[in-house]
């Protein structure tokens, strides 16, 4: 009734004892000097010499009326080996052996151990949450707290292990494995969801996982196997999180004599996993009924935990319905509390991004902390969408390669997936759709590998490819939301589209497929329709034919291509020069170059040098047929300033295909990754700025050589560790050509 009183009580104990021991007073005068009986005192000294801090520090005292500890431990082995068996059951399997128990009595030992009594507000699939404090549990804690902070860790461990059951706290997570025992380890694994890397996760939590299957801990099993299946889930393993939840499954299967309604959680936590697992294999029809059952479950129970509707809100976003996943977000916040709340609006984040309201995404997510497992690049990939609704498609591009450069491991699967797919969005803006294309189709090994079947047939429906081995076509009730999206903007049903993709709220989605399929959107704007879509992205140069697009390909001879066309030019060094650092500098419409820095590059000692630019966008303008009113310079300013044309170059490419190498040899797919690396390579055709000797140049020529040379020396050291000696050799004899003899 009184913990205040309980703690000075303890401190009193260890403080008379101390004195006792330190000074050479006795036991009477000891007792007398802190008002206490000698004869307690003398117990306390016993105590302290027989087990140290720790027993005087306890406050907790077994009740009398508890069973003794072996049958206890004789009731939880049954449980773990039957985790269907109700209480009713589990007395009568006693009671056939001769050991009489109350229906009472196996409840208390199931909640004292965490197999019932759980808090109803808070369950989830980590079961550290929804087990109770019990009194032996809070006092106990607080005296491992105590020896913990005391330096006294191994005695810390001690009190621990002899609790029944510890709901989550953080000091377990500061004590050693080696130190606990087998129910602390399960529960510290739980808590360390998300905390540290996923596959030094997932090998410890296979290692748990065999030891309680061969000791026949069913029911831990089956704790740590759904843990298991939220791991795969951002492993990217669809076809093994699908075996193992079914599996999982079968052994909760409901029996006719006897189904404990206290493995409901359990149950909701692996059919959400079938679910998504269903998902990931392209079988919507089944995903779709898992996820309407659990609906049914959650809207007939009376007391529903913010955790159960997150993961159901998670599915329907898996599924693509975002409206309702948004549905049950809202429902959260409606019971959460403040943590549970930030971990809401994080994925509430997505769903609004979907609507294709990316500032109000782009505030909540920079708020909100994130698990360790989230994707901490997302901020990128939200500003990304952002900048190309907004027709900026290079900054755009720059954001998807920034953020494959900063994906972490165990982001890598999805993360690549989601920047790939910008990348290729971004290309069919400018009106590349071949680039975008060829992009996109560098994914399928990789989708093929870990049979990500979903977005391998998504691909075919881009590709339209006869040869693929997917049909492009897959039946249309296992067809997500927005694979019917991008099948009628394929028909050039856009009004359709459009309607459908408000509906399911997957707006993002379309702004990004229109890209793919502009002839509808463009015969609106030719006929003076609305489209619904931004103004800014209607200007980008898919939808509009006055918008040119060159691109610039400058490591090697300057070579100039206007929207996909080879244009036969001669230009000087100076204007060559003149007009990379454009298409670097000023790459899309809006951006500008500072006249100044021009001047002083090109024309340092001119009496004149504003006349000597205006000759040199005359010629530029001629050359590259540029209408004048696109690329204008304003003395009043100081700057050029670029009206309306897009470039791309080849050392964007090179950028490009250097993240994404890297980011695929990070999620160790060496085969995978060195395509990639040698994709880039291959764009240097020679020397780059050759005979041009401006500073600018200059400058650029050592910065690129550098970089190439420094991420070839890397790569080639890769090969010869992969035993790849012949790429190996041809590799360092291109750079030789490029830039000298390698060191």
């Amino acid at each position: 009734m009184f913990p205040h009183m309980s703690n000075i009580h303890t401190q009193l104990r260890l403080k008379a004892v101390k004195h006792y021991l330190n000074n050479s007073d006795s036991l009477r005068k000891t007792a007398s000097r802190f008002h206490i009986s000698y004869r307690a005192l003398h117990k306390w000294v016993q105590w302290y010499k027989q087990d140290g801090e720790k027993r005087l520090l306890s406050t907790y005292k077994r009740p009398w009326n508890r069973f003794p500890p072996w049958l206890e431990e004789k009731v939880i082995t049954l449980k773990e080996a039957k985790p269907y068996l109700t209480v009713r059951k589990t007395r009568d399997i006693f009671k056939q052996e001769g050991i009489s128990l109350s229906l009472k009595g196996i409840w208390g030992i199931w909640k004292r151990f965490g197999y019932a009594g759980y808090s109803k507000k808070f369950l989830s699939n980590d079961f550290t949450e929804h087990c109770r404090w019990t009194t032996e549990a809070t006092q106990k804690y607080e005296q491992a707290k105590k020896l913990y902070s005391s330096g006294f860790i191994e005695q810390s461990a001690e009190v621990l292990n002899s609790i029944p059951v510890l709901p989550r706290n953080e000091l377990l997570l500061e004590i050693p494995n080696d130190r606990l025992n087998r129910r602390r380890i399960l529960e510290k694994t739980h808590a360390s969801f998300g905390r540290i890397p996923v596959h030094p996760f997932m090998e410890e939590l296979r290692t748990l996982i065999e030891d309680c299957r061969k000791k026949n801990l069913n029911y831990s099993t089956t704790r740590l196997g759904a843990l298991e299946l939220m791991a795969l889930s951002w492993d990217a393993k669809p076809m093994e999180q699908l075996e193992k939840s079914e599996k999982l499954l079968t052994t909760l299967k409901k029996r006719k004599d006897c189904n404990s309604y206290l493995l409901f959680t359990l149950r909701f936590t692996l059919l959400i996993s079938v679910g998504i697992a269903c998902v990931l294999l392209s079988k919507a029809k089944k995903a779709y009924r898992i996820a309407r059952k659990c609906h049914r479950i959650l809207k007939k129970r009376r007391h529903t935990s913010v955790n159960l509707m997150l993961d159901l809100g998670n599915l329907f976003a898996f599924l693509e319905d975002k409206t309702k996943a948004e549905y049950w977000y809202q429902k959260c916040l409606e019971k959460a509390n403040k943590i549970e709340k930030e971990q809401v609006y994080n994925y509430l984040a997505d769903v609004i991004f979907f609507k294709g309201e990316y500032k109000k995404a782009l505030s909540i997510v920079k708020k909100v902390r994130v698990a360790e497992w989230s994707l901490y690049t997302r901020i990128h990939l939200f500003q990304s969408m952002d900048y190309l609704s907004n027709g900026k498609p290079q900054k755009a591009i720059t954001l998807s390669i920034k953020t494959l450069n900063k994906l972490k491991k165990e982001e890598l699967h999805g993360g690549i997936t989601a920047a790939y797919s910008l990348l290729a969005s971004s290309y069919s803006s400018l009106g590349d759709k071949q680039k975008a294309i060829k992009t996109l189709k560098r994914l399928r090994p990789f989708l093929k590998k870990y049979k990500l079947k979903r977005l391998l047939e998504r691909l075919v429906m881009f590709t339209s490819d006869p040869s693929e081995e997917y049909p492009s076509s897959p039946p249309y009730e296992d067809l997500l939301p927005v694979d019917k999206l991008v099948l009628l903007l394929k028909r050039g049903e856009y009004w359709k589209a459009y309607r459908f993709a408000y509906k399911k709220g997957i707006v993002s989605e379309l702004h990004r497929y229109a890209f793919f399929f502009p002839d509808a959107i463009i015969k609106l704007l030719d006929r003076g329709k609305s489209t619904g879509l931004p103004s800014t992205m209607l200007r980008l140069p898919v939808f509009n034919k006055y918008r040119p697009l060159y691109h610039v390909k400058f490591l090697g001879s300057l070579i100039v291509y206007k929207k996909g066309q080879y244009l036969k030019t001669k230009i000087t060094p100076k204007n060559s020069s003149f007009l990379i650092a454009l298409a670097l500098k000023a790459g899309e419409p809006g951006k500008r170059i500072s006249l100044e820095k021009l001047f002083k590059n090109y024309w340092k000692s001119s009496n004149n040098p504003s006349r000597n630019l205006t000759h040199l966008l005359v010629e530029l303008r001629k050359i590259l047929k540029i209408p004048s009113h696109l690329l204008e310079f304003s003395l009043h300013t100081g700057n050029l300033i670029n009206r309306g044309i897009h470039f791309t170059t080849d050392y964007g490419e090179f950028k490009e295909g250097l993240a994404q190498a890297k980011a695929l040899q990070r999620a160790e797919e060496w085969d995978f990754a060195r395509k990639e690396f040698q994709r880039s390579f291959a764009l240097f055709r020679g020397e780059p700025f050759k005979k041009m000797y401006d500073n600018w140049s200059d400058d650029m020529r050592l910065e690129i050589l550098f970089l190439f040379e420094k991420e070839i020396k890397s790569f080639i050291e890769n090969l010869i560790s992969n035993g790849k000696i012949a790429d190996a050799r041809r590799m360092e004899k291109k750079t030789r050509k490029i830039v000298g003899t390698l060191e």
